[in-house]
């Protein structure tokens, strides 16, 4: 059953799903919804064979029989009866549509697919990353792997025009994915990239003897962690990086290069073949012995002569939680002098300088607008593009000053020093109503805690929602957001909406959707001093 969402009415309901094409139409979509008007948008469900496929003709034939997404505000369910045949025309990039389906606007996180083939039922469950805009009409992708032997399996599901672009070419075997080799850290312990699986990855290669393009690269590495801390963001972010030089990078070189310039990530190493490995996998060439012009300069962390002058590319890759590369950043970043850390900067030799001075191709603004696409799909929903406005977890909540049913005006900014839940609702919602009774409850349980509450009603007039508070008892004044304003700044994309933003003023969780008691519970733990 499906926690439904109370619509702000902008504009009429969309039609249901029309034949397009030479598409199979779905014979039942059934929604569980408890309030109407519900805007709606489609879904375009698409399969494609990841390849390698099996050899001789691909055939994989089948019916859809349902389709679960799973949300912020609770899961849909859709009773689907269409069937699929797919032949070597559907191998990645290529696709097969099986059908269009009409589906509540809002953001999805979760796909679980039921279909049967070979006479075998199968349930394949996938993270999304999905969102729907009414009127509108998305791309859904189920990628399937079609082995030697046995049935076929679910790969992923993506959704929206650029996961479903980023799907195909990871079927397609054209994006590359990070090695898990086991390699080791400045401290000799074992690590793979494999253990940061469910985190944006940033990964830079490196030696400890190049004093040009790396240590450039590092100290932008350490902006970016400076602006990561500030956003709260360091847990859903891991830096790290990994020597070309493996022969001269030995654990206790590392230790004492992470010292020297303050860096907190992993500094990873490991076998000559191992490291070749790993970075050829990434397709980054391998570093270039050449002579000295003249004597060999001393390497500062071993105290002896440089054996080798190695020449390589310097590289940045961006690695989505799943474990693909996503975006590449090549050569060196460009910087401030004055942002540099005096240990970088008088570690640079006379190249380092010049190619500080000339600037590079990339900052570390760059890698921060890389990375927050990939966090946007983990927490975080975005108002109407026309707005800007964006509410995502770990960010600032937007400030508001409304006035108040009680007189006067209130400011999210008077409450900070207090973990604060907003609750966006207005009168007219029926899940508002049982919604405003539990948070109302819980905010005066917990007010010896701190905990404020702000209840913001949708564009009404203050008469209406004075009567509807004492109609059903609430003794908590409201905020009146009469322009609409703040909810277009949070991005609000259906009532009720609750964010918890905790004393220093982060979003720590958003609900879309009727809140559930436990769920309630589990969010204000988030804010909440323990």
């Amino acid at each position: 059953m499906s926690s439904a969402l109370g619509w702000v009415p902008s504009g009429r309901r969309p039609a249901l799903a029309a034949l397009l094409g030479g598409l199979v139409i779905l014979s039942a979509a059934t929604l569980w919804l408890t309030h109407l008007p519900q805007p709606t948008g489609r879904l375009l469900i698409l399969i494609t064979v990841a390849a390698p496929s099996a050899p001789g003709e691909v055939h994989l034939q089948g019916r859809l029989s349902s389709l679960n997404l799973g949300g912020a505000g609770g899961e849909v369910s859709l009773h689907l009866d269409s069937s699929f045949s797919l032949t070597r025309s559907a191998v990645a990039p290529g696709t097969a549509s099986t059908a269009v389906v009409e589906v509540p606007a809002g953001t999805y996180g979760t796909a679980q697919l039921t279909y049967s083939s070979g006479g075998r039922r199968v349930v394949a469950r996938s993270p999304l990353h999905l969102r729907v805009t009414a009127g509108q009409l998305a791309p859904l992708l189920f990628s399937f792997h079609l082995p030697r032997a046995g049935r076929p399996s679910l790969q992923g599901a993506y959704g929206g025009n650029q996961d479903v672009n980023f799907g195909l070419q990871v079927a397609a075997g054209t994006v590359l994915s990070v090695p898990t080799v086991t390699l080791t850290d400045q401290f000799g312990r074992p690590v793979s990239l494999r253990d940061y699986r469910g985190k944006v990855v940033i990964l830079a290669n490196f030696l400890t003897e190049c004093q040009e393009t790396c240590p450039l690269v590092a100290a932008a590495l350490l902006q970016l962690q400076r602006a990561l801390d500030r956003e709260q963001l360091q847990g859903r972010v891991q830096i790290v990086e990994v020597t070309q030089d493996p022969v001269d990078d030995t654990p206790p070189v590392l230790r004492r290069y992470q010292r020297r310039f303050s860096l907190s990530w992993p500094l990873l190493t490991g076998s000559p073949s191992t490291i070749a490995s790993f970075w050829g996998a990434l397709k980054v060439p391998p570093v270039e012995p050449l002579p000295w012009n003249g004597p060999a300069p001393v390497d500062q962390f071993t105290g002896l002569p440089e054996p080798r002058n190695l020449v390589h590319a310097s590289v940045v890759d961006v690695i989505n939680p799943e474990g693909y590369v996503v975006t590449e950043y090549q050569s060196w970043p460009r910087l401030a002098a004055s942002g540099l850390p005096k240990t970088i900067y008088t570690y640079l030799d006379s190249q380092g300088l010049q190619q500080l001075r000339s600037g590079g191709s990339w900052t570390p603004q760059s890698l921060l607008d890389s990375i927050t696409p990939l966090l946007a799909q983990q927490g975080v929903y975005t108002s109407l593009a026309a707005t800007g406005g964006v509410a995502a977890v770990g960010r600032s909540a937007p400030g508001f000053v409304l006035s108040s049913t009680a007189g006067g005006k209130e400011s999210l900014a008077g409450e900070l020093g207090h973990p604060v839940l907003i609750d966006f609702w207005a009168t007219w919602c029926t899940n508002c109503r049982a919604d405003m009774r539990l948070v109302t409850s819980q905010a005066l349980r917990y007010r010896g805690r701190g905990l404020r509450l702000l209840l913001v009603d949708y564009e009404e007039s203050r008469s209406t929602v004075l009567g509807f508070l004492r109609q059903q008892a609430i003794r908590v004044p409201s905020l009146l957001d009469s322009s609409g304003q703040t909810a277009l700044r949070y991005g609000v994309p259906g009532l009720p909406v609750a964010v918890f933003v905790t004393a220093s003023g982060r979003i720590a969780a958003i609900q879309v959707g009727q809140l559930q008691a436990q769920a309630l519970e589990q969010d204000l733990a988030k804010i909440l001093a323990p």
